[in-house]
């Protein structure tokens, strides 16, 4: 993102899947900014997010996409 987010505000989200995933084609969602910083590039941002109001079959299907597509240390 090229520009900072609010604290605190909670998004609608729509997290587009991979057929080798999951049936589904997407997965809708809602998430809270929790904090927002410069990127190393400091033409961008990077921003923290905790889930609401997700179902627990939905969750379990976003931990399975971090699982496998996720960046490692």
């Amino acid at each position: 993102m090229n520009h900072p987010l609010n604290k605190g505000k909670v998004f609608h989200l729509r997290m587009q899947l991979d057929s080798e995933l999951t049936d589904k084609k997407y997965l809708d969602f809602d998430a809270r900014s929790l904090w927002c910083r410069n990127d190393l590039n400091p033409d961008f941002y990077d921003a923290g997010f905790e889930l609401v109001n997700v179902s627990y079959k939905d969750f379990r299907s976003i931990e399975e996409i971090i699982e496998k597509l996720g960046f490692r240390d």
